[in-house]
């Protein structure tokens, strides 16, 4: 089977079958504690090592708005929102910065799928 497929079989797998592989993976955190911290301590790590020292407070404080925007976000559409960076920290072609205009607000579904794919071709 072809990459494209898998995704496609994945992300339909998802959408019919998503309240089983939710509680799945909630049982999973809980029965892992120890694996999820460490995960989550990486990736904390990661955003940290990516945010460079020279940012201004400006800069700082438009960050920090990006999250305000996506709560804001859920409460008005009910929806999740996340904050996605548009180059991933984390890929094996490219590294991107935690920085205001490495960031989007985006849906939690269209975050989730996007993963740490990156598109070159979006910036040519």
């Amino acid at each position: 089977m072809c990459k494209t497929c898998v995704s496609e079989y994945d992300k339909n797998r998802y959408i019919n079958d998503k309240d089983t592989i939710l509680e799945r993976t909630k049982r999973y955190a809980r029965n892992n504690k120890p694996i999820i911290n460490a995960i989550t301590a990486k990736r904390r790590a990661k955003k940290r090592n990516a945010t460079p020292d020279w940012l201004t407070e400006e800069q700082i404080s438009q960050i920090k708005s990006k999250y305000k925007q996506a709560k804001q976000l859920e409460g008005i559409t009910g929806l999740k929102y996340e904050v996605d960076h548009i180059i991933p920290l984390t890929n094996d072609f490219v590294c991107g910065l935690h920085v205001p205009w490495n960031l989007q607000v985006i849906t939690e579904s269209k975050n989730r799928s996007k993963s740490n794919k990156f598109n070159p071709e979006c910036f040519t």
